[in-house]
């Protein structure tokens, strides 16, 4: 029992690590494009030299690459954490609608579920945060005026249009806003299966108790 308990506290405390190691790094690509983002900001609406922009793409080039190298390190981790976190939170959904459970068993599962989500929420909210600073530039970029209006412009607008920023899993899947919706999606649609399984077994399955029971022959007899 004690190796059992020791392997779950070490398993979660290993998911935690992974997902500070995820948040930690893709804060600091979000501030890297945030300073980028303050200073295009600063030069709304001037016209500015060729220069500038060059400096200015290969800055945002320079940080593409960046989140190219860290990804291919952390997507590895990035896959295991989301997913073991996914299959923690559909097996206590699982255990919490279990009908022998007392009520210190669902109050912890409960707290266990709501912890686990509030991690996971928070790490695919920071993580997403870079994609969505990656692509801020093409709105300043696409309002410089038509006389200021050159060829490193276009290159950077290509650039922050067609390159896809954001820290993965492996290519399976792009941590961005979309992908916490379609988790959240995910979610739901296993607890309402579940909870159909559920409602199933109850009335196929023999009867537990003397209200189950009365239930059934009233249920037969209105057939």
């Amino acid at each position: 029992m004690l190796v059992i308990v020791w392997m779950f506290i070490h398993q979660n405390l290993l998911i935690v690590y992974d997902e500070l190691t995820i948040t930690i790094f893709a804060y600091c690509l979000y501030i890297r494009f945030r300073q980028l983002n303050d200073q295009l900001n600063r030069t709304k609406d001037q016209r500015l030299p060729v220069t500038y922009w060059v400096e200015m793409r290969e800055l945002y080039n320079s940080l593409a690459c960046l989140t190219k190298v860290l990804d291919n390190h952390l997507s590895w981790m990035t896959l295991v954490c989301f997913g073991a976190n996914l299959y923690h939170i559909c097996s206590l959904l699982l255990r919490i609608i279990s009908p022998d459970n007392n009520i210190w068993s669902n109050l912890s599962m409960m707290y266990s579920l709501l912890f686990t989500l509030t991690r996971t929420f928070l790490a695919a909210l920071m993580a997403s945060s870079v994609h969505e600073e990656s692509r801020r530039p093409l709105a300043m970029l696409y309002s410089v005026p038509s006389d200021a209006y050159n060829g490193e412009i276009y290159r950077f607008q290509m650039q922050a249009t067609h390159d896809e920023i954001a820290i993965t899993g492996c290519n399976f899947f792009s941590l961005n806003r979309s992908f916490m919706l379609t988790v959240a999606g995910t979610i739901a649609t296993y607890e309402i299966v579940l909870l159909q399984f559920n409602s199933l077994n109850e009335n196929i399955g023999p009867p537990r108790n003397m209200t189950n029971i009365c239930n059934r022959v009233l249920r037969l007899s209105g057939e």
